[in-house]
């Protein structure tokens, strides 16, 4: 079986625990880092955004979810190093999401917000992440059995 390597955008993470859609990018996304398809890349500046922006009121995740969350990502991640990069995101407090990207040459950036980051073919949306592991034909998946950790 076949593993990628990816930094998952704070709003990818958050859309596929808000999406009530099985077959739903997002939703497909998280499924393949619980079935250990996708590895996620994260280092502390990520770990602490996800924290922070699953904590907010609006979107109502009890604590224990966003541990959970929290948890599952470092349990099917990859640690990192942020390493100097001459890509710069539009924000550019979301730098960090490229220089943990550029800490493996095989390694891609998910993002909901294309338009956030530099037009190159590491940096890719949802959809297109599961076409690309979809394509492989040796995907192992099983996308038909969602795992929501904050149920």
């Amino acid at each position: 079986m076949k593993k990628y390597f990816a930094v998952i955008d704070t709003n990818v993470i958050i859309s596929s625990q808000l999406s009530s859609r099985e077959d739903s990018p997002v939703v497909l996304i998280w499924n393949y880092i619980v079935d250990g398809l996708l590895v996620p890349l994260y280092n502390e500046d990520i770990l602490f955004e996800y924290e922070q922006v699953l904590k907010r009121e609006k979107f109502g995740f009890p604590e224990e979810a966003v541990r959970t969350i929290i948890d599952a990502i470092k349990l099917r991640g990859e640690k990192c190093d942020c390493i100097e990069t001459t890509l710069e995101a539009s924000d550019p407090d979301d730098n960090f999401f490229l220089g943990v990207m550029a800490s493996r040459e095989d390694s891609f950036l998910v993002t909901g917000n294309l338009k956030h980051y530099p037009k190159i073919d590491r940096i890719l949306s949802p959809i297109e992440m599961v076409w690309l592991i979809e394509s492989s034909g040796d995907n192992g998946s099983t996308v038909n059995e969602p795992h929501s950790f904050y149920l």
